[in-house]
């Protein structure tokens, strides 16, 4: 379907994209999850409504967790205030605000990291399920 393999995207400098364009991907029927990159720097029409709709659209599935691994907001309307605000759904990301760049930023290894992660949680899991029988 469409765009289910979609995986980075660069939309940097379109001074066209806004926030109804970054609504469209994140709820269209043709976007899966599993964007890791997303360039809107220099959109200016980007604003911190489109964060939320990033936060919610881009979310992995059955998890509060995005699957973005970078964002790069330089150049839009974002709020750091807004960036802060929604900082822990991007677990294998740090915050970046400087004069070259400002979004979320990979931290090393962010696939080993989340593969770390979910053989945790079907370890604990299956833990569970044992106990119970």
């Amino acid at each position: 379907s469409g765009c289910a393999k979609l995986r980075r995207l660069d939309a940097s400098g379109c001074t066209s994209v806004s926030d109804d364009a970054v609504l469209a991907l994140c709820s269209g029927s043709c976007f899966v999850s599993g964007l890791e990159c997303l360039d809107l720097s220099f959109c200016s029409k980007v604003g911190d409504l489109s964060l939320m709709y990033i936060a919610d659209g881009l979310q992995r599935e059955g998890s509060f967790e995005v699957t973005l691994t970078k964002l790069a907001l330089r150049g839009t309307s974002v709020e750091p205030t807004t960036l802060k605000a929604i900082r822990d759904q991007f677990r294998y990301s740090t915050m970046r605000k400087n004069n070259a760049y400002f979004g979320f930023w990979p931290a090393s290894r962010p696939h080993a990291r989340r593969n770390i992660n979910e053989y945790g949680l079907r370890s604990k899991y299956a833990t569970t399920i044992q106990a119970k029988f």
